[in-house]
């Protein structure tokens, strides 16, 4: 009898989630059933084709306002609008937020790639370099290609020729 009854109560239990979650999807909450509940984490979410981030108790943080958002690492997340055809090689520019939705790197990279270790590799109009958690260009656009910094030291390209720089 016991095992019915708890059989019971957690079909009861798994059946109220998922009317939840249904509720919330149709809401246009994209994404939310897959949320990983972290404390105080900013998750992408997209609402009419514009993205933003939500907190784990299903607010919206960051309203959507970017053509991507990416997760936050190192607490701060790339972010991208559309460029202007006229004035762009790419369709997209990308730059950083913090949490508070502040920018703390203009949207105007061609290219990115996340904080590692303090700095995040930036490349506009065909040149790499570095910024710090600032916003500020460290390391100045002047590599061919860049990767990120891995244990102090990032693979670059100069005169044809690749080597490794120090942060």
């Amino acid at each position: 009898m016991k095992t019915f009854i708890v059989s019971g109560l957690v079909i009861i239990i798994i059946i109220g989630c998922r009317m939840a979650l249904r509720k919330l999807a149709s809401r246009g909450d994209a994404g939310v059933a897959d949320l990983v509940k972290y404390h105080d984490a900013l998750y992408p979410v997209e609402k009419a084709g514009k993205w933003g981030y939500m907190n784990n108790r299903l607010e919206m943080v960051i309203k959507p306002q970017f053509m991507r958002a990416d997760n936050f690492q190192e607490g701060f997340a790339v972010v991208a609008i559309e460029s202007d055809p006229g004035n762009s090689p790419s369709r997209f520019l990308f730059g950083f937020i913090d949490t508070s939705g502040r920018t703390i790197a203009a949207i105007k990279y061609h290219k990115v790639a996340g904080f590692s270790q303090g700095l995040a590799m930036v490349m506009k109009d065909e040149k790499y370099g570095y910024i710090n958690e600032k916003g500020i260009e460290i390391i100045p656009l002047q590599y061919e290609d860049a990767s990120s910094f891995s244990e102090g030291l990032a693979v670059v390209k100069t005169g044809g020729k690749n080597g490794y720089i120090d942060q």
